[in-house]
């Protein structure tokens, strides 16, 4: 979710019934080359204006959803049309990502997600996914975005 400018474009444009944001707002600077690591937010306390701003930019949208986690903390009992994947990017973080977004998506829903470039770990994680389970499918990669639909 970052800043939820593009959570914003997607609520704006498509106006679906219920959008989640997920993200864990935390300062990492184990990861000193990423924008939560260091490059942009350098605090704690960077990460917590960020995740206020986010939201009060959606304080009148009663349908949208604001989950301060990671993508355990989907409820149980929801289905979802479609999971956009922008999170930790180490192989087993997005392997982990894809196999849960697969048992939370509708079937012919997809799964998708961002900075997939070929050999970096998402894509591997992604074509990982792909060999271990043949109910989904790459539609495309494009502007280092995929999307995976799912057959169920």
């Amino acid at each position: 979710v970052w800043k939820g400018e593009f959570a914003k474009d997607i609520f704006d444009k498509l106006n679906p019934k219920l959008l989640y944001l997920i993200d864990p707002w935390k300062f990492q600077p184990t990861f000193p080359d990423r924008w939560y690591g260091g490059t942009q937010a350098t605090s704690q306390k960077d990460m917590d204006t960020i995740y206020n701003n986010v939201q009060t930019m959606f304080k009148d949208s009663e349908n949208v959803k604001i989950i301060k986690g990671n993508i355990n903390d989907i409820p149980d009992n929801i289905e979802l049309d479609w999971v956009y994947i922008d999170g930790d990017h180490s192989y087993e973080a997005v392997l982990h990502d894809l196999e849960y977004s697969f048992n939370i998506v509708k079937d012919k829903g997809f799964i998708t997600g961002d900075d997939y470039g070929i050999g970096n770990d998402i894509y591997k994680a992604v074509h990982s996914f792909l060999l271990e389970n043949n109910r989904v499918s790459l539609l495309e990669t494009q502007n280092r975005q995929f999307i995976i639909q799912i057959t169920k």
